[in-house]
C-alpha cells in the first residue's frame, strides 16, 4: 500500500496551491515567495482527510467605485454598436 495526499500551500501574497506530496516545492510559483502555511491532505484511506478549507482566500470584496467601473464596463460592451 503507497501514502497518497497532497499539501494546500498560501504564501504571504495570498496565493493558494495545492501541490502532490512528491512534487513538494518550498516557494510559491506565482512570486517566488517562501510558502507561510502549509497543510497536509491524506488522500490514501479517506479522500480529503485533513482538507482545511480556512485555507482557501475569499475574494475581497469591490468598492464603491470599482463595482461601479465594472458595471460600466459590462454596460458598454452589451450596447456598443
Amino acid at each position: 500500500m503507497s501514502f497518497e495526499g497532497r499539501y494546500q500551500k498560501l504564501c504571504p501574497n495570498g496565493h493558494y496551491e495545492e501541490q502532490d506530496v512528491y512534487m513538494d516545492t518550498d516557494q510559491c510559483i506565482e512570486c517566488g515567495e517562501k510558502w507561510v502555511k502549509t497543510n497536509l491532505v491524506d488522500d490514501t484511506n479517506v479522500p480529503g482527510e485533513g482538507y482545511d478549507e480556512s485555507m482557501i482566500p475569499k475574494p475581497k470584496p469591490l468598492t464603491v467605485k470599482n463595482s461601479f467601473t465594472v458595471f460600466l464596463a459590462d454596460y458598454r460592451a452589451k450596447n456598443a454598436r
